[in-house]
């Protein structure tokens, strides 16, 4: 998916000389999940959190309610998406030095309000049942929780229509590598 061609972005510029520094907006929402003062705060708007076996946020219990509950959502993301918009502001003014362009890899960029200066977006898209196939096998989920988080999103036509390139990746590794060639040469590294 994403990941995929974040990695063969960053692979095919380095090969290029290019130095492409990249951000991934779905690692700081994990990382921001395990800080302290992050789930105080989703304690507040839940009522109440639920910890795993081993005393962290149950993940798997936000997820249910996040996607059973549409004014949750709103709260929690409300919350969270400015904290990773700081991170990525962080990221930026860190890791621009030395590098040629920054790629930061937002899932909801057009879902949420992300004021961040974008040069080019790149929709990497792939058909539904794609994207429910690769909910299910890589993030354990069952069909009809990843069906609930696709429906909590854009249309992928929407999102398509919105981007400067697309990426379509609903095939092998092969052809993702491809499409990845051809998007190099249009932004030119």
């Amino acid at each position: 998916g994403k990941g995929a061609t974040r990695q063969l972005l960053t692979e095919v510029a380095g090969n290029r000389g290019f130095a492409l520094k990249q951000f991934d907006c779905d690692q700081a929402v994990a990382g921001l999940l395990n800080e302290p003062e992050v789930q105080i705060g989703l304690e507040k708007l839940a009522g109440r959190l639920t910890l795993d076996d081993s005393g962290k946020l149950d993940k798997n219990w936000l997820r249910e309610k996040l996607f059973a509950e549409k004014e949750f959502r709103i709260k929690v993301e409300s919350f969270l998406h400015p904290l990773v918009f700081d991170r990525v502001e962080e990221y930026v003014r860190s890791e621009s030095t030395g590098a040629d362009a920054i790629l930061v890899e937002v899932p909801l960029l057009y879902e949420v309000d992300f004021p961040m200066r974008k040069e080019l977006t790149i929709v990497v898209a792939a058909s539904r049942k794609t994207q429910v196939e690769r909910l299910v096998s890589k993030r354990n989920l069952d069909e009809n929780t990843a069906r609930l988080i696709l429906d909590s999103q854009l249309p992928i036509q929407s999102k398509i229509d919105k981007g400067d390139l697309v990426v379509w990746n609903d095939g092998d590794l092969g052809a993702l590598r491809g499409q990845i060639s051809a998007v190099a040469e249009r932004i030119e590294f």
